[in-house]
Formats: C-alpha cells, structure tokens, sequence
C-alpha cells in the first residue's frame, strides 16, 4: 500500500506540472480539520474466526489535512492525513491505549445547491494505509501479587501499513467552512505474546490475529482556496514557439505557391 500511495504523489507532481504548462492560474484547495473519533471498536479474529472478540475504545480528537490538487469538473482529487490521539479502553481489567495516523489518497465529488448558506453537498472516500499503536500489557495474579506465583502478562502490538479505507459526506457553509460525516475501517494484524510464570518457570507463548477496527468520524474544517498566477516565464517560450511555427507555416505556403507557378 505504501507503494501505491507514493506512486500515486509521483504521478500529481507530473500531473501538477502538467497542468502548470497549460494553464495561466492553478487552483489548490487546503482543508483543515478539526473532529472527534465516536465509539471506535477493535475486533480481533483468533484462528481466523468471522465473529471476533471486540474492544472499545473512548471517544477521542482527531485532526485532519486533505490538500486537493487535480481538478476534473465537480471531482477532486488529493491526498491527507489524520491523526487520532491517545485513547483508552473500556474494558475493565485492561489498561489498552490507542493512537492512530493514516496516510491516503482522497476524492471529493461536489453537489453545488442554491442556497445562502450551504455552498454544496459533497461525497467524500479515502483509500491508503495506516500506523496503528495499539498497546496492552496487562498482568493477572492468581491469588494475591504477594503470595501468588503463577502470573499471566499479556503483551497485544500492532504494526503499521494497516489497509485504511473510509466513505462519507459533508457540507460546505458560508464557502469556507465544513462539516463532515465518514465511516472507516482499518484491516491489519496483531501480534500478542503471553508470558506465564509459575513457580519460577516461565513459559511464552506467541499469537498473530487479524484485526479490523471502525472508526466513525466528525469533523468541522475550514477550507483556503490558493490560486497561484503561472509565471510569465513559461508563457513567453510558449508565445515564441508558436511564433516559429506560424513562420514556418507562412513558408511552406509560399513554396506551395511558388511550385503551383511553375507547373
């Protein structure tokens, strides 16, 4: 995935000189936001079971960046981030924290309606991947920590380059400002390791489940619009390109001439 993305932003550089080349003004969107992650929840697979175990988590803040750079009539096309900040377990006996960043790519189509304060409609998706950090060490004592000893500690990581994909909607207000509405979901893996100790004896054990965790996102942004004015460079070599070509039009026309007087 990590590829794809990083081919995807080779390609709107090209793209973006390309369409520097041919037009005189370049319009940019940049849209900051500012959200909250409702009722994320984790699902692990064990031995690759459909109906996995689930873990919620509280709600958390998030902040996002989608920067829209290839324009195709009401579609736009860009890239972006979010990053979702520390959050907790509601599990009981579990002391599990989560932070979340994704990377993707993102297109936003536009549904312009008439009205003073709703500037459109728009559907929104988001395709990339994510680093998940995922913590959970928790200990179990057997009796009390003092006399008992036999102990489980479990220790649950996840890696990074997670699949990440999400779909949603959202409204612009007074031009600038948005509000939105997105589902996502993150497939990725974890890798849980248990330590039993029992009367001086230590035995680990190591386990990887797959994992898919739901986000569902609110977010209030503010949108800048950057135009930027091509400099005058590129359109003088243009203009004397095109010069040339029309001069040298101008002369074949002549030798055509000059070939039809003398048959």
């Amino acid at each position: 995935m990590k590829q794809i993305i990083t081919s995807f932003l080779v390609i709107s550089i090209f793209s973006f000189n390309l369409f520097a080349d041919n037009s005189s003004v370049l319009n940019l969107e940049l849209d900051l936001k500012l959200g909250l992650d409702f009722n994320p929840t984790l699902v692990i697979h064990d031995n690759n079971e459909k109906t996995g175990l689930a873990h919620e988590f509280n709600n958390s803040f998030l902040l996002g960046a989608d920067f829209f750079f290839l324009k195709f009539s009401d579609f736009y096309l860009g890239s972006g981030l979010n990053h979702i900040f520390e959050s907790r377990t509601k599990t009981k006996d579990s002391d599990a924290k989560s932070n979340i960043t994704t990377y993707h790519i993102v297109g936003k189509y536009i549904i312009p309606l008439e009205s003073n304060i709703f500037s459109n409609l728009y559907l929104i998706g988001n395709l990339g991947y994510a680093n998940v950090n995922i913590t959970d060490t928790t200990t179990t004592w057997y009796g009390s920590e003092e006399d008992s000893d036999i102990a489980i500690t479990l220790k649950s990581e996840f890696g990074n380059n997670n699949f990440f994909g999400g779909i949603g909607f959202g409204t612009e207000l007074l031009d600038n400002f948005t509000a939105e509405l997105t589902y996502s979901i993150i497939y990725g893996n974890e890798k849980r390791e248990t330590i039993l100790i029992e009367a001086d004896k230590i035995r680990k054990t190591k386990l990887f489940s797959r994992t898919t965790y739901s986000l569902i996102m609110f977010k209030i942004g503010y949108k800048f619009n950057i135009n930027i004015q091509q400099s005058n460079d590129k359109k003088e070599v243009l203009d004397k390109e095109i010069e040339k070509l029309k001069l040298q039009k101008e002369i074949l026309e002549l030798e055509l001439e000059k070939e039809k007087l003398k048959q």
